[in-house]
């Protein structure tokens, strides 16, 4: 450790955390050493007053929990919420001057919206309270893996909105010398732009790397294959999309070190983050409470995928109580077997729309077909599918493209998703990264529609 980061750690940092988010964070770090049962019995507390605040203040929470028959001041856990009708997307774009909370004014919350990978983004507000706990609750998820706000970090990263502030020369630094952090959008994922984040990180030497799944995946694979430069970390988190095994491993490989998952989204942070023994997803009861549900709307039987649905405990300004998240996974039974006294869960996948539904109803992920269909003629793929019966695979041809290279894919795609699924293709130029940054394999409305119960055939 050199001498700035002696200074950094113990003058700099207190002195730009006046909110005390570490101590904040030192607090549920603590909290959550105790017994399960404590630990429940906060998770309750929370969870009522959180259901008490929404009814009073919040027009929309007073209406539903009328309509549906619930008394919010009877809640103890989330089966007291089972009557309650998921809330979407749609309902808070639609009405959110009344589903959030009267107590707070404008001048009082932080505006936001969602990512708008797979949708037309969702404006939201938080309070100040809910940032900060929020700020504390992603300091111990990185913490689960060793990493500290005084730990010199990369990020490849896509957001616009997060990489705006960071354009230019005076506020690059002012965020190298304040977070201790530097920046690859991951938009400009060419070998140029690569090469040079190497050189910045081994000039930079930061212990951790965080970024989004694929555009980590890929920047190894540049340093592997393109570059002579040996870049070991203290560890590696990934988040916002799914990778392969094999991607995984060349992540850990490349940079001699643990690589970590992390579940979370715009409206809840980081919500889960992987066990440091178990091939499964830590959850922090403190700050959200996890579903999953069937199509029907019913509970999930532990480790049978269904829809993630989230209760916030934090945010009063905009309530989210049994909120649809559009993710799948499952929830496990019981505490994590490493003997953490915490909830678990897996993703199966990021979205609802990464999914191919096959005629015979069976669910392909869009990253396994991504990876499975190869050919040398093809740089990049992408899977639509806007009837159970179509699929529109939309590809950018390599200099090695040959006449015989769309029939490959055909029998290839025909193997894993059956005859009787009609493909059709689409050249493109380039396949565009959603507006969040993120680059979508798969994009099935058909799924969307199956995993909500609703009719899926043609």
């Amino acid at each position: 450790m050199g001498l700035y980061d002696l200074l950094y750690r113990h003058a700099i940092f207190p002195w730009l955390d006046r909110d005390g988010v570490l101590e904040r964070t030192r607090r549920l770090e603590k909290a959550l050493e105790s017994p399960r049962e404590t630990i429940e019995r906060m998770q309750s507390d929370l969870l009522q007053g959180m259901c008490n605040h929404a009814a009073t203040t919040s027009p929309f929470w007073h209406d539903r929990f009328a309509r549906f028959g619930i008394d919010p001041s009877g809640v103890r856990g989330i089966a007291d919420l089972a009557a309650l009708p998921l809330l979407e997307k749609d309902d808070v774009r639609r009405d959110l001057a009344r589903v959030r909370s009267s107590a707070f004014s404008d001048g009082e919350v932080k505006w936001s919206t969602t990512g708008g990978s797979t949708a037309a983004p969702m404006p939201f507000v938080r309070d100040r309270e809910c940032l900060l706990e929020r700020a504390a609750g992603n300091w111990l998820v990185f913490g689960w893996m060793g990493r500290r706000p005084w730990h010199r970090a990369a990020t490849i990263w896509g957001a616009p909105r997060d990489l705006a502030p960071r354009q230019g020369f005076k506020e690059r630094w002012g965020l190298r010398l304040r977070s201790r952090e530097i920046v690859l959008p991951s938009n400009a994922l060419d070998e140029q732009q690569m090469a040079a984040f190497a050189s910045r990180m081994l000039r930079f030497h930061p212990d951790f790397l965080h970024g989004y799944a694929r555009s980590v995946a890929l920047f190894a694979s540049f340093i592997r294959k393109a570059s002579n430069a040996k870049i070991d970390l203290s560890g590696v988190s990934i988040t916002a999309e799914t990778i392969t095994g094999e991607q995984r491993r060349l992540i850990g490989e490349t940079f001699g070190c643990r690589v970590v998952d992390i579940y979370g989204s715009r409206e809840f942070g980081y919500v889960a983050a992987s066990c440091e023994k178990e091939p499964v997803l830590h959850i922090n009861p403190l700050g959200s409470i996890v579903e999953v549900v069937r199509p029907d709307g019913s509970a999930a039987a532990p480790d049978e995928p269904g829809q993630i649905i989230i209760t916030d405990l934090l945010n009063r300004a905009t309530p989210f109580l049994r909120y649809r998240t559009g993710d799948i996974g499952t929830l496990g039974q019981g505490t994590c077997p490493c003997g953490r006294p915490m909830r678990w869960m897996k993703l199966t996948a990021a979205r609802e729309t990464d999914f191919v539904v096959t005629p015979e109803r069976r669910l392909v992920s869009g990253v396994a077909l991504a990876v499975y269909v190869s050919d040398p003629g093809i740089a990049k793929i992408q899977f639509l599918q806007e009837r159970l019966r179509d699929l529109e695979v939309v590809y950018v041809k390599t200099p090695a493209f040959t006449p015989a290279t769309l029939p490959t894919i055909s029998l290839q795609l025909s193997k894993l998703l059956g005859e009787t699924m009609q493909v059709s293709f689409r050249e493109a130029s380039e396949i565009p990264l959603a507006a969040s940054g993120k680059y979508i394999c798969s994009m099935s409305k058909t799924a969307q529609r199956y995993f909500r119960g609703e009719p899926i055939d043609d």
